[in-house]
């Protein structure tokens, strides 16, 4: 990685409550046009970073009590949700949250209304998003809570991508979901990576699917950083595929 990072995370420390301690020293970086996997086993602290990064802590009753997180350069804990979704720091939150007595189509307008979109640009971008999820058009009508859950995660995905992000925030997009259309998905933001520059940070247990499509990998265990390298390093090595793809004997914990 060359240059400043997009997003940079330094010894990040949180909590809930003020009492539990979610994460405990967590860095990680993010430079334009790579897609970084955040990987780790349930209770690792994947979700509490991605809601830190997006400054959604305070919602869920979280506070950052040290470290820092700088996106393009501003400092996210000073800077409210929605201005950083203006600045193109949009995320998808983990269980394919959506407007279920919308239709389809009225939950990715909202996407475009977040972020000021006008008229004109709305109907582009809905265009541009039937062409990426070519299943949705069939259901735009539809509403969104009875449609199958892959459609409502190419909705969830869909209403962020409304908001033109530069980085694209995603908490478990593999979450309940079968395994084609878990493989349908990465390869799309696959697509929108290496095709239109989109920079991607998203946080999956499914570990394999993670190191498959990701150009690099942080991994995580009880709130702290334990490594970092490229997906194509952290595949070969023996300790991952032992403790997260259940190949051979699993160490005690990962080492640094």
């Amino acid at each position: 990685m060359t240059g400043a990072p997009l997003l940079r995370v330094e010894a990040l420390e949180a909590r809930y409550g003020g009492a539990v301690r979610a994460l405990s020293g967590v860095d990680l970086a993010v430079a334009a046009g790579e897609i970084v996997a955040l990987v780790g086993s349930n209770g690792a602290g994947k979700t509490t970073v991605l809601k830190a990064v997006s400054n959604l802590l305070p919602a869920a009753r979280g506070q950052v009590t040290a470290g820092r997180i700088v996106y393009d350069g501003r400092d996210v804990s000073r800077t409210p949700t929605d201005a950083l979704v203006r600045a193109g720091l949009v995320g998808v939150l983990e269980g394919r949250h959506c407007f279920r007595g919308l239709s389809v189509e009225e939950n990715l307008v909202t996407g475009g209304l977040g972020r000021g979109s006008n008229r004109a640009a709305i109907r582009d971008d809905l265009a541009r998003i039937y062409a990426i999820f070519p299943r949705l058009v069939q259901k735009r009508r539809a509403p969104a809570g009875l449609i199958s859950g892959g459609e409502q995660q190419m909705v969830a995905i869909g209403r962020a991508l409304m908001g033109r992000p530069r980085l694209l925030v995603l908490d478990e997009p593999s979450m309940g979901l079968a395994p084609q259309v878990v493989a349908e998905i990465f390869r799309t933001l696959e697509r929108l990576n290496r095709d239109e520059g989109l920079t991607i940070l998203v946080a999956e247990q499914n570990v394999t699917v993670a190191l498959r499509h990701a150009d690099r990998a942080v991994v995580l265990e009880n709130g702290r950083s334990v490594l970092t390298g490229t997906a194509a390093e952290l595949r070969g090595r023996d300790d991952i595929r032992a403790f997260y793809l259940g190949l051979g004997t699993a160490p005690a914990r990962v080492p640094a």
